[in-house]
């Protein structure tokens, strides 16, 4: 029973996620106050290619990018899985659920700064939830997290640092696409809402990781990506703290 009732929470976080994300992106658009670095290519490619192609969508973009992700992955590692695909195939559906959103809620900024205020905000706590509900399951998720993952693995490099590392990366790749691409610098795409989800998303994703694990506990033992990342994380500390006793 109590197997089963695991595997019901696996997929329950993994549908969670999947719905909750591409809401939270698409209130983040409306709001106007720039996306999340790592959607911030994403959205810059949207804008731009959509101004020729006007039924190219932001899901379009979605997976094409993490394509191109998937694949400069597979060069630096010089390795490719066959589950590599199932991180794209995810990929593809979080775009398609993305313009559904889309498709209901709207796609143009909205005109009173109150909405907008209230769209980012609410965009920042959809996110982080979503995303602590993606570190509950080892179902497929996106390429952002299999690229650090398996990044990190391969080169046995610190996940936190290469984390940190990819999302500087594409921010930075987020501005020069947008200077190439639109010519100028696009606030609704890059502005104060991307600093304020930078700042607060990883307490949040934290402080919702607990609620979630309070409200639903996992069997003891039971290890998901989360476990494997705080593990991780606490190796490396021990790891730094040695070295800097070492140095003394």
């Amino acid at each position: 029973m109590q197997e089963h009732q695991i595997h019901i929470r696996n997929v329950i976080m993994w549908v969670l996620g999947m719905a909750l994300c591409p809401l939270g992106v698409t209130l983040s658009a409306r709001a106007g106050f720039g996306v999340s670095m790592i959607e911030a290519p994403v959205y810059v490619t949207y804008l731009r290619v959509s101004q020729s192609v006007p039924k190219f969508t932001f899901g379009m973009a979605e997976y094409i990018v993490q394509a191109l992700v998937l694949i400069l992955l597979c060069v630096l590692i010089r390795k490719f899985k066959a589950r590599y695909l199932l991180s794209f195939g995810t990929a593809v559906i979080f775009g398609i659920i993305l313009d559904a959103w889309r498709n209901v809620i709207g796609t143009e900024v909205y005109e009173k700064t109150g909405m907008r205020i209230f769209a980012c905000a609410a965009s920042i706590v959809i996110v982080s939830f979503a995303i602590a509900c993606f570190f509950r399951t080892d179902l497929p998720q996106e390429v952002w997290e299999l690229f650090v993952k398996e990044y990190s693995d391969n080169k046995n490099k610190k996940i936190t640092k290469v984390k940190w590392i990819y999302d500087l990366s594409s921010l930075t790749v987020g501005i020069i696409l947008m200077l190439i691409l639109l010519h100028k610098f696009e606030w609704t795409a890059i502005g104060v809402g991307t600093i304020i989800t930078t700042i607060v998303n990883a307490p949040l994703i934290g402080l919702f990781g607990k609620l979630i694990d309070k409200v639903w506990k996992d069997k003891e033992g039971v290890r998901t990506p989360q476990t494997e990342f705080e593990e991780r994380r606490a190796l490396e500390e021990a790891a730094k703290r040695k070295e800097e006793e070492d140095e003394e």
